[in-house]
């Protein structure tokens, strides 16, 4: 429930019905075994294991891709599937229809085991790409004229094997897409000789371009844009290229501005008016061209297309930049509160021993607050909640000030025993206030 099932499969299963999942068992356990067409998938996260997930898929992969479309695939696939149905008991899924697919996903895991188990340069890595490699080419020479073969991973990896890292190496990781179409005679996937093909698309892309391709709606929140060299494949196009891929940008950018204007609902101060001013003078008026397009016979739908896929890239920009925000003087500012509470800490030890007096303890603590009020003043004053750690730094100096003149008078215990409760409230309060660093607690309406 902490990734919202229901919300997933209303967003990603839209063609559910008419597709066919293999290999990794996440897909199994996040949206279900029992509501795709066709399901065989095997527990995931034994990663010495470099072969059992990839040997399961093929058992099944190259017969579906071939018998796609033919008029005997039911009856073939009802035996393939029933000789296998008991070769092991690890098996999640189910099989609720025979007919053909629509989408066919086939997750392989064994690189990504390999490189996790001995890194990338290691002689079962290669075994492993090797297997890859021959694999894609028997399905591409079994693929039926009209399909389009994508290839990608959802990270990167180091040469150690890592992938949490921010690095480029980490994060980023290698699109195919592949077609039988003869796209060589006039290049129809770049749709304009004045457009040139993207080396790097985003990963967010990948989702309103899958959605477009299985002519299903594109998913609420979607804040990815189309890629166009595939919406303009002549084997998916639904009308001339350049045409196809106008259209599917056209789709995407008013799906983007129906969540953008249903966010905007429930926050009116997600963006600053004039940015939503600029943003819908724009929309207007690339919207006004597209319902104008073409004029005459020669237009090129390219200025239209590129101010589409502009917009597009903006409001993620934005979008990003309101969401994804870090700021570094909180964070320093969290640092600070947490190593105090550690110093805390430390001057109860040695004070509870002898090692310093009472009186030096409270003073080098006042003067840790001190440093403290001065890190909000500098950094933190316009922000709200600073006014907030301001307050609460300034009061802890006051109380602790009234504590050294007067240790009995406070609450009439003894030095001893005030020093002692003190010191302990004032751990836990310092290490609670450090959770205003915005690298701890992220909050999003």
């Amino acid at each position: 429930q902490n990734f919202n099932s229901e919300l997933i499969e209303e967003q990603v299963c839209l063609n559910k019905e008419h597709t066919v999942v293999l290999g990794d068992g996440t897909w199994a356990e996040l949206l279900g075994e029992n509501h795709w067409m066709r399901m065989r998938t095997w527990p995931s996260f034994n990663v010495w294991d470099l072969d059992g997930v990839d040997n399961g898929i093929l058992r099944y992969l190259h017969q579906e891709v071939l018998w796609n479309g033919r008029k005997d695939a039911s009856h073939l696939r009802e035996e393939l599937y029933n000789t296998l149905a008991n070769e092991t008991s690890t098996v999640l899924g189910e099989v609720n229809s025979f007919e053909d697919w629509s989408l066919l996903v086939a997750h392989f895991l064994g690189v990504d085991h390999a490189g996790h188990r001995y890194g990338v340069h290691h002689p079962e890595m290669q075994r492993k790409l090797d297997q890859m490699s021959q694999e894609l080419r028997l399905v591409m020479q079994n693929m039926q004229p009209g399909t389009v073969l994508m290839v990608f991973g959802d990270h990167g990896m180091n040469d150690h094997g890592d992938h949490g890292g921010a690095t480029h190496i980490e994060t980023d990781s290698a699109l195919f897409v592949y077609t039988k179409d003869d796209i060589s005679a006039d290049k129809p996937s770049t749709t304009s000789p004045h457009h040139t093909p993207r080396d790097i698309v985003s990963q967010l892309d990948f989702t309103p371009t899958l959605a477009w391709l299985l002519n299903q709606p594109i998913p609420f929140g979607n804040l990815g844009k189309v890629i166009r060299e595939v919406t303009s494949l002549p084997s998916i196009a639904r009308s001339a290229p350049e045409a196809s891929a106008l259209d599917a940008a056209h789709t995407n950018l008013m799906q983007v501005f129906s969540y953008l204007h249903e966010y905007m609902q429930h926050d009116t101060h997600f963006l600053p008016t004039s940015t939503i001013n600029t943003l819908l003078s724009r929309f207007t008026h690339v919207n006004t061209s597209y319902y104008s397009f073409p004029t005459t016979n020669n237009d090129s739908a390219e200025p239209i297309l590129s101010e589409m896929e502009s917009i597009l890239l903006d409001v993620a920009n934005l979008c990003r930049q309101q969401w994804a925000q870090f700021n570094l003087p909180n964070m320093q500012l969290g640092l600070s509160f947490m190593c105090i509470g550690a110093i805390c800490i430390f001057v109860q030890i040695v004070a509870g021993h002898g090692i310093v007096s009472g009186r030096s303890s409270w003073a080098l603590l006042l003067s840790i607050l001190v440093v403290s009020a001065h890190l909000v003043i500098d950094n933190f004053l316009p922000d709200y909640r600073s006014h907030t750690v301001l307050t609460f730094t300034l009061l802890l100096s006051s109380l602790l000030i009234s504590t050294i003149w007067s240790p009995t008078s406070l609450w009439n215990f003894q030095i001893s025993i005030e020093k002692t409760s003190i010191f302990s409230a004032l751990c836990c309060l310092f290490l609670a206030a450090s959770v205003l660093s915005n690298s701890v607690l992220v909050y999003e309406d």
